[in-house]
């Protein structure tokens, strides 16, 4: 699977008159906001702070779906709905697969130019 969902991609071309202009500014601030979040998320888990926990993972999953990053998308949307009922287990390997799936975006995105 695309680590971008084509018609989003088609959709963000269409916005910026054919070029990939649009795309590569909202993945770099993405994957920007998405590094610090992800800290914030290891920081809280560490701290058992379960309100910025939720805020972050909520913050990555609209943030992901919006730019059609589907598979964080749909990653985050499972913490998301754990997080809602106070369940952190297995948070920490979730959150080792978003790292690989981040440097799978950061890649998409150095392959733009």
């Amino acid at each position: 699977m695309d680590i971008i969902d084509p018609e989003k991609l088609k959709e963000l071309e269409e916005l910026s008159g054919g070029t990939k202009d649009l795309l590569k500014t909202l993945l770099d601030k993405y994957i920007v906001n998405a590094g610090s979040f992800v800290e914030q998320i290891r920081n809280a888990l560490k701290n058992k702070d379960n309100e910025k926990i939720l805020f972050a993972v909520h913050t990555l999953k609209g943030s992901s779906l919006s730019l059609g990053l589907i598979i964080l998308g749909n990653k985050f949307t499972e913490l998301n709905a754990n997080a809602k009922q106070g369940d952190f287990n297995g948070f920490e390997s979730a959150m080792n697969e978003v790292d690989v799936l981040l440097k799978e975006v950061e890649a998409y995105r150095k392959s733009l130019g």
